[in-house]
Order: structure tokens, then sequence, then C-alpha cells
């Protein structure tokens, strides 16, 4: 009887510091979708060093110069955009090939700046959150108009219809653009006031997304795009005219991949 209580005793003071040493699972509570993708840009160089000094010839010292070429590779790192229920986060992007990729659904984890995505078979892959910004207020991500006053008594008051200069551009439109460097789409979101003062958002297909404001004459909009990706900043100006349901132009400006010319961009309504 003593034997068999001492052998119990042992098993269980083994189990136990085992289950001591357990970590408890991890957990993911955010939720996400990929909306944008910036590939990291590679860039060669090529220069020269020149390399100096004096050899002996026959009793002179008879100085002499080698110029040798040298290649220098460069890494602009590229980012993720992702989409959660009240703000937008942007990851660090250094993969050669994409790890995450365009309307992907992932669960994360955040803690002191990096991001942990949840993997298959219980691993994560973590990445640097270089950008947060949060969503706007209202459900639909614009800026919510002013209501008229009502009176209790009386005739209603008249309908006061926007002038077709300020809808002209509302809403929502697919943009195709080329230029020097790039060419791509764009998801756009317009919002015109009174006035004619233009605001709204892009997103595009390679990644890339900002806001956009303009000021609206006429059917004609002149317009500065400014792209927010902290790994490739960049500003555009430009002019486009509207019809009914589509519009064209042109534009120019620059970001990380150097000066854009000779844009051409034209505009489709959803």
């Amino acid at each position: 009887m003593r034997k068999s209580a001492c052998v119990v005793f042992l098993a269980v003071s083994v189990a136990v510091p085992v289950l001591a040493r357990q970590k408890p699972p991890r957990t993911y509570p955010e939720r996400g979708k990929v909306v944008g993708i910036m590939a990291p840009v590679r860039t060669t160089s090529v220069g020269t060093v020149l390399s100096q000094g004096t050899r002996d010839v026959y009793g002179v010292s008879v100085a002499y110069g080698k110029s040798s070429p040298v290649v220098t590779n460069s890494l602009t790192p590229g980012s993720y955009r992702i989409e959660t229920a009240d703000e937008f986060y942007e990851f660090g992007n250094r993969d050669r090939h994409p790890s995450l990729s365009l309307n992907q659904v992932i669960q994360f984890r955040v803690k002191k700046g990096v991001a942990y995505v949840s993997e298959p078979h219980g691993k994560e892959k973590k990445y640097r959150i270089i950008g947060e910004e949060s969503k706007p207020s209202n459900s639909n991500g614009q800026a919510s108009l002013p209501t008229l006053p009502t009176t209790a008594a009386g005739p209603k008051p008249s309908v006061i219809r926007p002038q077709p200069a300020v809808s002209v551009v509302s809403g929502e439109w697919t943009a195709t653009f080329e230029d020097s460097v790039s060419s791509g789409t764009l998801a756009v979101t317009l919002q015109s006031a009174a006035g004619g003062a233009v605001s709204g958002t892009y997103n595009a297909s390679s990644g890339g997304f900002g806001t956009i404001a303009g000021d609206l004459t006429g059917s004609t909009l002149q317009f500065t795009l400014t792209q927010t990706v902290k790994a490739c900043p960049g500003s555009y100006m430009g002019i486009v005219t509207f019809g009914a349901d589509s519009g064209s132009g042109v534009y120019s400006g620059s970001d990380c991949l150097g000066k854009h010319d000779r844009g051409v961009i034209s505009f489709a309504r959803h």
C-alpha cells in the first residue's frame, strides 16, 4: 500500500509542472480585409570608385589612379492596407512575393506596433504597423450633409435642387490612368458641395490610396490628388471635364517612383 501511494505521488508531482508550462491559446480579436497592396520597389544604381596611390618605377615614385564600377541595390518597402470595422491599418511589406492578397479577409492581433496575422496550423506571421487611421464617424465614410429646418405650420418650403455643376461629379467612379511611369485603375468616391468645392478618396489597383481635393467650374474639375501611402507618398495635379456618366482629362505629378509626366485619365460612373 505504501509503495502504490508513493507511485501516485510521483505521477502527480511530475504532471503538475508540465501543465503549468502550457501557454494559453492565442486569440486574434481583429478582423480585417486587404483593400490595397503596394509592392516593394527595388532599384539598382551603378557608380564608380576612384582608387589612388603611388608606385616605384626604377627608383622614381609615380602617382596612379584607377576607377572601379560599384553597383548599389536599394529597397523601398511597400505596404498592405487593411480595412477593419472602424479603422484602416498599413502593414509594412518587404516580401519579394506578396504574402497577402487583395480582398483577403484576415484575423490578427496587435501588440506594441506589430500585427500578428493568424495562419493555418497554429502559425502566425508578423507585420510592422507603419500607419493607422480611424474611419469617419458615419457609416458610409462621407461627410454628413446639413438638413433644412422645417416649420410646424404654413406652406411646405420649396425644394432647393442642386445645380448640375455641383452634382455632376458626386458619386462613385472607376478611373483608368496611364503616364510615363505607371498605369492602372482607381476606385474613386467624390463629393461636391455648394460653391464648387470637391473632395474625395481613391484606392488604386497598384496598391496606392489617398485623398482628392479640387474646384469645379461648370463641368470642369481642377484637382489635386495626394497619395498618403507612408512608404511611397506622392502628389499629382490635373484637370478633368465631366459629362453625365463619364469624364476625361490630363495630369502630372511625382512619388517614390519618380516624376509622372504625360498622364491621361478617364472616368466612368458606377
